[in-house]
């Protein structure tokens, strides 16, 4: 029994959706809803909160609150080229088919301008909303602004809306944008400063002479009250009829949470889990710090656990924000992969400290509920003796999840990478598999679980995905996972330090070749013949000669050629350690083609150092989506 059923749900009442019925509006959203509502629209809105505070929910619900009033176009990925942005804004309005690859900069922003003066024909304002803003470098900005101001008759009737974090006062001062811009100056950059669009911005957000030219709504966290609300809300919207939180319970949401939206759904979700594991069904805030502690921190492990034990400080890492595509297979060797967001807290003792040391703690709004003890033992502060993460995982980026079966134990762990590193997320029973090594293994949609690994093999442990599937499905919100297989001494044998290192460079080699538009290079890191995958083909056997002949041809035809891709996984076989999956998100654009997908080196140790090509799993965003 799934904990939809133990609590009585029609449906996971914490899971991230945009429906209608699981929405609570809050105050921040009803003020930035009635503003764009307005008949006379601000030419620049800031929206600034923590993460978690619901700004990219508010950027995705907005366009059907407002759509009496203002037509909106949402820009979700504002990391590409302004160009692309155009793209992005044509295509949510329905007009992408109006712009072929080949349009120039110019024709965008004619359909642009076009698109925006139908809007206002039509008595309607009009709104570009950019999510995760502070990605963007300032030429970017100023763009973005003269956009908005392109036509005189747009004053008052278009707005431009760029959401991002609150100011941080801890972070110090960077280069500050040294004038207001004008129609056609750049904000911040001279003639010619163009700016890597894969680093990080060189200014702080936001900039002061953008907040002295905007109107700012700035996202706090909810109250008690608010946040005892909102997981009402979502409860009722679930089908539940009965309260399943006690009242130290809230308290603790609220405390833990910050008052984040984001951050309250992941927490109450996982203390709801921890409840029904226990077989209790009211949650207390003993379920709700462990929670914490298992969820939003994931335990960590070796050195770092013991760092972690001692109080040592956190070690920072830069955090991407490009989440695996959500892919669908229609074939037995092709699954999907889609990494979990989880946000990033402190651990058992801080969690406690957290709530002991808030300020006076708000009244409760409603007589205290039924009281349930605590069902779940505490958990020790310290994570020393925890099993660690097999060595054949050689790299688990944060965010990434794997989960490891154990053969003969009956047992499965899964694990998060995380700020300080992998951490221990939950331990579930699970079946034997006949057979070690790598595997996808999924339902995507209502399907029965689809297995992909390599070598191909047409007897596949069908039987033991299911049951496997069964108990993982309710920890996660995603159709599919990475898996490794195997007895506990090959899962546990040491793996040599210069792997990850090798691999990861082998990754960086394969990007650096095609960017740079080197075949011979490129075709130097397959083997003689490898095999490639793709949904809806059978594989292709192909020879290192015809690789690198077709990317000759390609190389003089594609003009200039733009990757970017995500922190890859890197798994070892711990059937031999001489293959390796390096898994990560690519997106490619250059004249020929435009591809987002996901996209699996399989790779074989050749030497002490090298490593070669023998098999591709490339899935297209497009031929996937349902």
């Amino acid at each position: 029994m799934d904990y939809e059923k133990f609590f009585k749900l029609d449906q996971r009442p914490f899971k991230p959706t945009l429906e209608a019925k699981f929405f609570y509006r809050t105050e921040g959203f009803e003020k930035l809803s009635a503003l764009l509502q307005q008949d006379l629209l601000p030419p620049l809105i800031l929206l600034l909160g923590d993460g978690g505070s619901g700004k990219s929910t508010f950027v995705k619900r907005l366009p059907r609150e407002v759509s009496e009033f203002t037509r909106m176009a949402p820009i979700l990925e504002p990391t590409v080229s302004f160009a692309d942005i155009l793209r992005q804004a044509l295509n949510f309005l329905g007009l992408g088919f109006k712009c072929p690859p080949s349009a120039r900069d110019e024709e965008l922003l004619g359909f642009f301008q076009n698109a925006v003066d139908e809007s206002l024909n039509d008595g309607l304002g009009f709104v570009l909303a950019v999510d995760d803003a502070d990605k963007l470098d300032l030429e970017t900005i100023s763009d973005l602004l003269t956009l908005s101001r392109l036509d005189p008759r747009w004053e008052g009737r278009v707005c431009l809306l760029l959401a991002g974090p609150a100011p941080d006062s801890s972070k110090p001062a960077q280069r500050e944008p040294s004038r207001t811009p004008g129609p056609n100056q750049n904000f911040g950059h001279g003639p010619g400063q163009d700016q890597d669009q894969d680093q990080e911005p060189d200014y702080q957000w936001p900039p002061e002479e953008l907040r002295q030219m905007a109107l700012t709504v700035e996202l706090k966290g909810l109250n008690l009250k608010e946040t005892i609300e909102f997981v009402r809300h979502r409860l009722s919207a679930a089908g539940s009829a009965k309260e399943l939180f006690t009242t130290e319970a809230f308290q603790s949401v609220k405390n833990l949470s910050h008052g984040h939206p984001g951050m309250i759904n992941a927490l109450a979700e996982k203390a709801l889990m921890t409840a029904w594991a226990s077989g209790k069904y009211l949650v207390t805030n003993s379920h709700v710090i462990q929670a914490k502690v298992n969820f939003d921190n994931p335990i960590t492990v070796s050195d770092r656990a013991a760092k972690n034990a001692a109080g040592s400080g956190r070690q920072h890492h830069k955090i991407s924000k490009r989440s695996w595509i959500s892919l669908l297979s229609a074939a037995l060797i092709v699954g999907v992969m889609a990494w979990l967001l989880w946000p990033s807290t402190k651990g058992l003792t801080q969690a406690t400290q957290e709530i002991a040391q808030n300020e006076a703690h708000e009244a409760l709004p409603l007589e205290p509920g039924p009281q349930a003890t605590p069902s779940a033992d505490p958990v020790p502060d310290g994570v020393l003796g925890l099993p660690s993460l097999p060595p054949s995982v050689v790299k688990l980026p944060q965010t990434g999840v794997t989960l490891v079966v154990e053969n003969g134990q009956k047992m499965a762990r899964l694990w998060q990478g995380g700020l300080d590193g992998p951490g221990l997320k939950a331990e579930i029973a699970a079946p034997d598999f006949k057979d070690p090594g790598l595997y996808l293994v999924g339902r995507p949609n209502s399907r029965s679980p689809i297995i992909f690994r390599y070598p191909p093999k047409t007897e596949l442990p069908r039987t033991a995905a299911v049951n496997l599937w069964k108990r993982v499905e309710t920890l996660l919100p995603q159709d599919i996972l990475p898996l490794m297989v195997g007895p506990g001494p090959e899962l546990a044998k040491s793996v040599p330090n210069v792997a990850a290192s090798h691999l990861s460079g082998f990754l960086d080699r394969w990007i650096s070749a095609q960017t740079d538009k080197k075949p011979q290079d490129m075709a130097d890191l397959y083997a003689e013949t490898f095999s490639f995958f793709e949904p809806g083909h059978k594989p292709v056997s192909i020879s290192k000669t015809n690789l690198r002949l077709t990317l000759e041809s390609e190389a003089q035809a594609a003009g200039e050629i733009r990757l970017t891709t995500s922190d890859p996984l890197i798994m070892l076989d711990p059937r031999d350690q001489n293959r390796a999956w390096i898994v990560f998100t690519l997106k490619y654009d250059s004249k020929l083609r435009h591809n987002i997908g996901l996209r699996t080196l399989i790779v074989e140790k050749t030497s002490s150092k090298d490593w070669a090509i023998v098999a591709e799993l490339w899935l297209k965003e497009e031929t996937v989506k349902s």
